[in-house]
């Protein structure tokens, strides 16, 4: 598609202001995530025999790990709030490049 002008194509061009990003991020832009992420949180399912608890006390020297927002239901489905989501032990805000 062909315009008159530069303003004209830019007219029809909606306004969208550049992501601003954290010193951090900016630092580490270009590194592979792998190389500059922390290891990823487990989270795993809360349940009544305890058996989260245990997995948590036994594996949270080597990872950081969580049972918190998250039950089974009577049938066995996994429950958890989305309407709270930034409570999850696993969110973590996206950086948009």
């Amino acid at each position: 598609m062909q315009f008159s002008s530069r303003q004209t194509a830019q007219s029809l061009m909606p306004h969208i202001p550049p992501p601003q990003y954290s010193e951090d991020d900016e630092a580490l832009a270009y590194f592979n995530p792998i190389i500059r992420s922390p290891p990823p949180k487990l989270w795993i399912v809360r349940d009544e025999m305890g058996v989260s608890a245990q997995e948590i006390s036994d594996c949270s020297e080597i990872i950081e790990i969580s049972d918190e927002c998250a039950t089974f239901d009577a049938k066995g489905g996994i429950v958890w709030d989305k309407e709270r989501l930034r409570e999850i032990p696993v969110w973590k805000k996206r950086v948009d490049y």
